[in-house]
């Protein structure tokens, strides 16, 4: 696959020149891909992350309704029974 990138953009040359010295490499066509290697490598675990961030995130919302139900039943239990007399 052949890719070619032209820009007289100066930020846009030095980007490339960090990622040449970041990837150890001359070729600016190396460095370009080295970083979209890394980027899609980034991008699955990214993804991954955002998976168990959802799955935890769910967990944490039923721990808490499950605790408001445990802490609203031990309220009425010691609130609204009868105390029992001593026989």
């Amino acid at each position: 696959m052949l890719i070619k990138i032209f820009s007289d953009d100066p930020e846009f040359q030095e980007r490339i020149n960090l990622l040449r010295l970041k990837y150890k490499t001359g070729a600016n066509s190396k460095a370009a891909k080295a970083a979209l290697n890394e980027f899609y490598e980034l991008e699955i675990e990214c993804e991954i992350l955002r998976g168990q961030n959802e799955s935890m995130s769910e967990e944490i919302e039923r721990l808490r309704e499950l605790l408001s139900h445990v802490s609203k039943q031990k309220y009425h239990k010691r609130y609204h029974t009868r105390p029992q007399t001593p026989q």
